[in-house]
């Protein structure tokens, strides 16, 4: 059974209050998250997150093709709060609505998780928040390689919009930063470019392997491109002109259908998977 679930997040951690991220989500959070086993094999202290994602992965006996191939796409820790990193990359903390400073700096927001579940297991993740202006940034958008397309699925129900009509009202803009590597990717899907990131919004370890003064390999800023997208349909089936009777251009249906054996109706427009595919909010 394929599940699309919407959370607005106000509140961190895991819980059952309104605005916490559903307790029942942290095993399927866990077993879908980034894990780096050959650093593993070579730690000998494992903090307590890791511990727990490997009990979960043994527990519910699964393997690479359940999580993310991507590292740091799960921006909480092991109590569902943010994690250091997903602050710097501009994630502000939750809160019930967007509060700004005097400068309009973006201080606080609300979260939305949204997820594609099959069968119990995390089949496409995606991250976003409230931008300052009220449009939405999507920040995270990962899938597990078993799931092959479910992310590509949920990258469509984003843009369309349609699934955020029970937590937010009003938003026709989404945007995002392309951490793909694939130049172009969202061109694809209805997304138009309109410029970059800023020069230290995002840093990477130098490709180059230079070191710093503590003989690690330094950060060095990257930048990527910035996408938007309407969050509107994209094609209007006609309008009504004003002052005009408005004619359809589409052929009457039939006022009655006889089914036989030799000429049987035809197949649903809408396949099946989407007929059997429910969206839950929390």
């Amino acid at each position: 059974m394929e599940e699309i679930r919407v959370h607005k997040i106000t509140k961190s951690g895991f819980g059952s209050q309104p605005g916490q991220i559903p307790s029942d989500l942290k095993v399927p959070l866990m077993i879908f998250d980034y894990l780096n086993e050959s650093a593993l094999n070579s730690t000998k202290a494992k903090s307590k997150y890791i511990t727990e994602q490997l009990k979960a992965i043994k527990d519910k006996k699964t393997n690479a093709s359940f999580r993310c191939s991507r590292p740091g796409f799960l921006p909480f820790d092991v109590l569902g709060r943010l994690l250091p990193s997903a602050r710097g990359d501009g994630v502000p903390p939750a809160a019930p609505n967007v509060v700004l400073d005097k400068n309009g700096k973006l201080l606080k927001s609300p979260l939305y998780l949204v997820l594609n579940m099959k069968d119990g297991f995390v089949a496409a993740f995606a991250f976003l928040y409230t931008n300052a202006d009220g449009t939405l940034k999507l920040e995270y958008l990962c899938a597990a390689p078993k799931f092959k397309g479910s992310g590509k699925a949920l990258l469509l129900l984003l843009k369309e919009g349609l699934i955020f009509k029970n937590v937010v009202r009003g938003v026709t803009r989404l945007y995002l930063d392309n951490n793909s590597g694939i130049p172009g990717f969202y061109t694809k899907y209805g997304f138009v470019k309109i410029g970059k990131t800023r020069p230290n919004q995002y840093q990477q370890l130098d490709p180059k392997g230079r070191l710093d003064k503590d003989d690690k390999i330094r950060l060095v800023p990257k930048i990527l491109n910035v996408y938007k997208a309407s969050m509107l349909p994209s094609k209007v089936a006609s309008k009504r002109s004003v002052g005009k009777k408005f004619v359809s251009k589409r052929p009457l249906a039939p006022t009655r259908v006889i089914r036989t054996r030799r000429k049987p109706l035809s197949p649903p427009k809408t396949p099946i998977y989407k007929l059997r595919r429910r969206t839950i909010y929390g």
